[in-house]
């Protein structure tokens, strides 16, 4: 590699370790990092367009679209309805509190992405944790380290709700036909018996206490959404709309001009088109700029020689296609813990084609999404739900055993590091059991 190939892989890997280090400046080392390694693109090309054009815009357009398109979900007050019910239900049983909440995490994050269903559900756990007198710190932190755990479980079971498997879709690498029965019943066993383990958890942590009931937190809830009703005519909206998308997705149709359409049809549906104005005024720029200089650092590593010579690496390290596949899952989730899910999914992607016509169809597609998954449930810095749920424990009060309580690295560590590996036990199984 030459000199300026190697400055600016060390300048964009250090931008990406950085970010995931320190989250609280994620957007500014991240922007100036992809403005350094676009200078010297600069110097060594004479131009910084090449990179640019590996930007895909199109990803961008959908995790605009799709964002907006939860908004009109969440307008809906179907979700709000949903966790009034399920406080109603659980009445502060511990076990039933995380049961509830964990498929809950699981199935919004699905339907939606993993960041919104987060946003939604955090905040309304976080109260009824408050209120239960009974509750230790180690049952908030299984039902909190879950909720991070399955909420990229829920992210990778569909095409379309998580970063990694939307990119993929996107560029045309898999197809919503193929992604599904390839990666989906994966994601689906790691996540029961995720959820068993979490129910172990819980009943040996809080022993005789899970049966106790809490009517505290039963009430606060009821009063926190005491005036929420479904919105009927925006929940049927949005659900026709969504199958709709559905339908074309799985036949092929473009993914980007589905959600295009997709977003205006509902625009015009919901009050003409004022409330999509209005999020619109109000969208936070600020994990679409994140993500722009995300791709923007990718595009520059990808102009030098870096890429070529990993996959060399990669394919040399074994003759038995079972070993390599599993060498390369592994190395996935070790990137992936440190650098996050989006960084590993662009950077190792061009890896894992180059190898991929070795393996029965889809085979490697799905090991990938699965190590992804894996490697960003490692530590809270690994995927967004973790610095995000740190952020809420901290600006919601959450309090346990008479004490604040940031939800943070050392709380998450456990539970997390349970989450993935259980992922890539269900993945390296897979790979025993298929070749």
């Amino acid at each position: 590699m030459e000199n300026l190939d190697i400055l600016i892989c060390i300048i964009a890997v250090a931008s990406i370790l950085g970010q995931a280090m320190l989250p609280k400046l994620r957007h500014f080392i991240m922007v100036s990092g992809a403005s350094f390694c676009l200078l010297l693109v600069w110097i060594k090309t004479g131009s910084i367009l090449e990179p640019l054009k590996e930007v895909p815009l199109d990803v961008m357009i959908i995790l605009v679209g799709l964002t907006l398109y939860g908004d009109f979900i969440l307008k809906s007050h179907l979700f709000s309805g949903l966790i009034k019910k399920v406080s109603k239900l659980c009445k502060g049983n511990l076990i039933l509190v995380y049961l509830f909440f964990s498929i809950l995490i699981f199935l919004i994050s699905a339907l939606l992405n993993n960041y919104q269903a987060v946003l939604l559900l955090t905040p309304a756990l976080i109260g009824i944790l408050s209120q239960l007198d009974s509750v230790k710190k180690s049952f908030v932190s299984i039902l909190l380290g879950s909720v991070i755990v399955l909420s990229n479980l829920g992210g990778a079971s569909m095409p379309i709700s998580d970063f990694p498997a939307l990119y993929m879709f996107s560029q045309g690498v898999i197809s919503f036909q193929s992604y599904i029965p390839s990666a989906t019943p994966l994601v689906f066993i790691a996540t029961v018996l995720v959820i068993i383990t979490g129910v172990i958890a819980v009943r040996l942590t809080a022993k005789g206490e899970a049966r106790k009931t809490n009517p505290i937190s039963v009430a606060l809830t009821q009063r926190l959404y005491r005036n929420i009703k479904i919105d009927r005519y925006t929940f049927t909206c949005s659900f026709v709309v969504f199958g709709l998308m559905m339908f074309f997705w799985v036949i092929g149709i473009n993914p980007t001009i589905v959600t295009i359409l997709g977003l205006f049809l509902l625009a015009l549906l919901v009050d003409k088109g004022n409330y999509f104005e209005e999020k619109i005024k109000t969208l936070d720029p600020s994990i679409f700029i994140f993500y722009l200089s995300l791709f923007t650092v990718i595009a520059t590593i990808q102009s030098t020689s870096l890429l070529p010579l990993i996959a060399e690496w990669v394919r040399h390290q074994s003759d038995d296609p079972q070993l390599l596949l599993i060498i390369f899952c592994t190395v996935t989730v070790l990137v992936t813990a440190i650098v996050s899910a989006g960084p590993s999914t662009v950077f190792l992607l061009p890896v894992a084609l180059g190898f991929a016509d070795q393996y029965p169809p889809n085979m490697v597609i799905a090991c990938f999404a699965m190590a992804i998954c894996s490697g960003s449930s490692f530590f809270t810095f690994s995927a967004t739900a973790g610095p995000l749920v740190q952020s809420l424990s901290e600006r919601y009060s959450l309090s346990v055993e008479g004490a604040p309580l940031s939800f943070g690295f050392k709380e998450y560590l456990l539970p997390g590091v349970i989450g993935s590996v259980i992922i890539y036990l269900v993945n390296i199984l897979y790979i025993f059991i298929v070749l």
